[in-house]
């Protein structure tokens, strides 16, 4: 899909704890009878909507408007199906970083104005980035984050982008931290980041390896 397929409002889906980036896919459990709604409408339409994450959480006012972070993940539904308990199961696939600003709606979900954010992913295609790539490869499989067929990663830079995400799900459990990782404005920044994440978490791995054994437990 191109940037023109891209309609200028779109249905909002604000959720306390995920943050969605381009290039990942996210399956999601459509329960709440306004979401079932969204979903629907976005089906029968053009099957684009934006997935933002809630500024505190899972607040009180949840079934109200809480606010959102500006910054979120637009993407395509491409698989749905519909559960005999009236539930969805959806899968979303993520195609850009944007900017969304809320704006009326007349519908029982909310609804916002989108502005594309490029990424800058000129980087992702270097020698440097490369190496980046395999150093985060081989931790994740050190780490046991992965089947071996998951590192079988394209050479290209939305393949890189896609397998960094993916890692980045492992070694953050932090929304807010995932969050201001959407917000940096090139893949450079990002990958070093999720580069040290992953140093870190194979340092506290081996820490625990390496750690003796208290002789009189069993």
């Amino acid at each position: 899909m191109s940037l023109g397929d891209l309609p200028l409002t779109l249905p909002v889906f604000p959720l306390p704890e995920t943050v969605f980036f381009s290039n990942t896919l996210l399956p999601l459990r459509i329960f709440e009878p306004r979401y079932l709604e969204m979903i629907r409408d976005v089906r029968a339409k053009d099957n684009w909507l934006a997935v933002t994450l809630l500024r505190s959480g899972l607040p009180e006012d949840y079934d109200g408007a809480p606010p959102w972070h500006s910054v979120a993940g637009v993407g395509m539904v491409t698989e749905y199906t519909e559960n005999p308990d009236g539930t969805l199961l959806i899968l979303v696939e993520g195609h850009h970083r944007v900017e969304v600003k809320e704006v009326e709606s007349n519908t029982s979900y909310r609804r916002g104005e989108i502005r594309i954010i490029p990424e800058r992913h000129e980087w992702l295609e270097t020698e440097e980035a490369g190496k980046v790539v395999s150093e985060v490869a081989a931790l994740g499989k050190s780490l046991g984050f992965f089947t071996k067929s998951a590192f079988d990663i394209p050479p290209n830079w939305r393949g890189r982008a896609a397998f960094l995400h993916l890692v980045l799900q492992r070694v953050s459990g932090n929304p807010r931290e995932r969050q201001a990782l959407l917000e940096l404005p090139g893949f450079e920044e990002r990958a070093e980041i999720i580069l040290s994440r992953c140093q870190m978490a194979w340092l506290a791995s081996e820490l625990v390896e390496r750690k003796p054994k208290d002789p009189e437990r069993n």
